[in-house]
């Protein structure tokens, strides 16, 4: 669980007047666009917060092909060798979701992907409360940075 996070929402939503589930939209967004920046596109991320512990699942959604050699997109597609590690159930031609929660970092997620979800989110915090203390903006930034 996310206490600080949660918090931070808590205090946005009350002294700012921010809806809370404004607040998770925006976090959403910022993950998922860098996403995009880091993978060069994010057509089959979805990313999820949890309203209560604030942790979050970042999903891949990909199609299962036969064999290695039959991935043309990695970003898009998994072998079904590979699929069947995560599930046995796995079987070719399918959509296979691969998640990874926010106690471990996605695969290829680097310090550039975080920092750009900072700054995406800080950048709509800071439209959300124009004529605001940039404080605000800072705070999101050190929460996001934990």
């Amino acid at each position: 669980m996310n206490k600080e996070l949660l918090e931070a929402l808590n205090i946005l939503e009350k002294e700012k007047e921010i809806s809370k589930e404004t607040l998770f939209e925006a976090i959403e967004n910022s993950l998922l666009t860098a996403c995009k920046n880091h993978f060069g596109k994010a057509d089959n991320i979805t990313v999820q917060i949890d309203r209560n512990t604030c942790d979050f699942l970042v999903y891949a959604t990909k199609e299962i092909v036969a064999m290695p050699e039959d991935v043309e997109d990695d970003v898009l597609q998994i072998c079904l060798e590979d699929a069947k590690k995560i599930s046995k159930k796995a079987k070719v031609g399918e959509i296979f979701s691969k998640f990874t929660s926010s106690k471990s970092t996605p695969k290829g997620w680097g310090s550039y992907s975080k920092h750009s979800a900072e700054e995406f989110f800080a950048e709509g915090m800071a439209k959300s409360l124009t004529g605001k203390s940039d404080s605000y903006t800072k705070a999101l930034r050190k929460l996001l940075k934990s």
